[in-house]
C-alpha cells in the first residue's frame, strides 16, 4: 500500500474520531464529570449518545462550548444552573429536555438551527421563553408546568411544527409571534389560568389534526386565524367566556 495512501487513510480515521464522541449513555451528577468531557475529548464536535445531566451539583455548561451537534440531552433538577451559556455553538440537536432547573431564560440556545423535540417543564424561575431565532422546523415543542412563566415568544422564521403543547403554566399571559407556520399534527393549549392572548398564533396556515384550546380561564378573545385554511381533525374550544356588550 503506497505510503501516501496510508497517511491519508490514518488522517481520515483520526478526523472521524476527533469529530464524534460519547456515543453511549451518560448520567452526570457532578460538575467535575461535566468538565472532564471537554478535557478528555479535545477534538470532539458532536455528541452522539444520550446524556442526562442531573442534580444541584451542576452550575455551568461551559464544557459544551466546543460542540456543534448533540443527540439527546436531558437536564433535570439542576436548580443551581442559572444559564445555558456554553451551548452557544450547538446548531443541531435531536432532543433537549429541561426540567426543574434554575433557569430564568434560555440564553445559550439561541443559535439552534434544528431540533426534533424540545421540552421545557417545571422550571419555576423561568419568566420569559424566547425560542431560538434560527429554528425553522421542529417536530414537537412542549412547554408545561412552568410556574413563573409569563410570556412565550416564538420566532417569525418558523416554517413548520409537528405539535405544539402549552399546558398548566399558571402565570402565562401571552403567546406571541409564531409566524406563518404549518402544524403537522396538533396545537394543544390547556389549563393556563392567566392566559389572556394567543395572538402569536394568528398566522398559522394549516393544522394536520386537532386544535384544542380549553380551560384557559382568563382568555376572552381568539385570534382571527386569518391565514388558517385547514384543520384536519377536531376543533375543541372550551372555557372561553367572551365579554358582554
Amino acid at each position: 500500500m503506497p505510503k501516501i495512501f496510508v497517511i491519508l487513510l490514518l488522517s481520515f480515521v483520526n478526523f472521524l474520531t476527533a469529530q464524534t464522541c460519547l456515543n453511549d449513555f451518560r448520567f452526570i451528577t457532578r460538575q467535575s464529570e461535566l468538565d472532564s468531557i471537554a478535557i478528555l475529548n479535545p477534538g470532539c464536535k458532536e455528541i452522539t449518545g444520550f446524556m442526562i445531566i442531573d442534580g444541584p451539583g451542576i452550575v455551568s455548561l461551559e464544557p459544551f462550548k466546543q460542540f456543534t451537534k448533540v443527540d439527546a440531552l436531558k437536564f433535570s433538577n439542576c436548580i443551581n444552573l442559572k444559564s445555558f451559556t456554553g451551548l452557544d455553538s450547538v446548531r443541531i440537536a435531536s432532543s433537549i429536555s429541561i426540567e426543574n432547573s434554575g433557569l430564568t431564560a434560555l440564553d445559550g440556545l439561541m443559535n439552534l438551527d434544528s431540533i426534533f423535540t424540545f421540552s421545557i417543564t417545571k422550571n419555576v424561575f423561568l419568566q420569559e421563553l424566547i425560542t431560538p431565532v434560527s429554528l425553522k422546523h421542529v417536530a414537537s415543542i412542549q412547554i408545561n408546568n412552568n410556574k413563573s412563566l409569563k410570556n412565550i415568544l416564538g420566532t417569525s422564521d418558523f416554517v413548520s411544527i409537528g405539535s405544539l403543547i402549552i399546558s398548566a403554566n399558571e402565570s402565562l399571559e401571552h403567546i406571541l409571534d409564531f409566524g406563518d407556520i404549518r402544524v403537522g399534527v396538533s396545537i394543544n393549549i390547556t389549563n393556563n389560568p392567566k392566559l389572556i392572548s394567543i395572538q402569536g398564533l394568528n398566522k398559522v396556515k394549516s393544522i394536520g389534526d386537532n386544535l384544542f384550546i380549553n380551560n384557559n380561564a382568563s382568555l376572552r378573545f381568539l385570534p382571527n386565524f386569518d391565514s388558517l385554511t385547514t384543520i384536519g381533525g377536531n376543533f375543541l374550544l372550551e372555557g372561553i367566556d367572551p365579554p358582554q356588550g
